[in-house]
């Protein structure tokens, strides 16, 4: 399939390479023979053979992962509407891809959620220390751990916009 032409996508395809998933050979190199809009599975794949359907939720909070399937409709040109639910499959090492990618969104949301409970119990107490007195006899607070939270959370917000806006664009573009 070409590149910004728009098409349908076909369930016997892989989503993010376009691999047939019936001969497991490149599509757009080769043009198989192979029926790509009906699904089939094999009781025992061989290695590297195996198919992996998912689904797309607009809502999941994975925004490295929907950027990344943002980046792959755009690419091969496919006809998905990110704000309702869809299906796709993928080959193996798709599948290993999307999953890096939705493990670190996973770990990106567990550290806001830490930067939260943190602030919280900030909140709770005074967030000055009784030994950080500086030179003059004053007070220093702790904002070392602050400031860094503070970045991540501006880094997160920034990229949820920058997702927010793409999507926009790109069904702007549709239109």
């Amino acid at each position: 399939m070409a590149e910004n032409s728009t098409c349908e996508y076909l369930s016997g395809i892989c989503y993010t390479c376009q691999k047939c998933l019936r001969c497991f050979k490149l599509s757009q190199e080769n043009s198989c023979k192979c029926q790509k809009t009906i699904l089939s599975r094999v009781k025992k794949p061989q290695y590297d053979q195996q198919i992996y359907q998912q689904a797309f939720t607009p809502n999941q909070n994975f925004p490295k992962l929907n950027n990344y399937l943002l980046d792959i409709n755009t690419k091969f040109g496919y006809n998905s509407n990110f704000e309702k639910c869809f299906s796709y499959t993928t080959c193996n090492a798709c599948n290993s891809k999307l999953q890096q990618l939705k493990d670190n969104d996973k770990k990106l949301q567990k550290k806001i959620q830490k930067v939260k409970n943190d602030d919280n119990y900030n909140d709770k107490s005074d967030n000055i220390v009784d030994d950080d007195y500086d030179d003059d006899g004053n007070y220093e607070e702790e904002n070392n751990n602050n400031d860094k939270e503070i970045i991540i959370i501006e880094e997160i917000k920034k990229y949820n916009w920058l997702l927010k806006k793409m999507i926009q664009k790109r069904l702007q573009q549709k239109l």
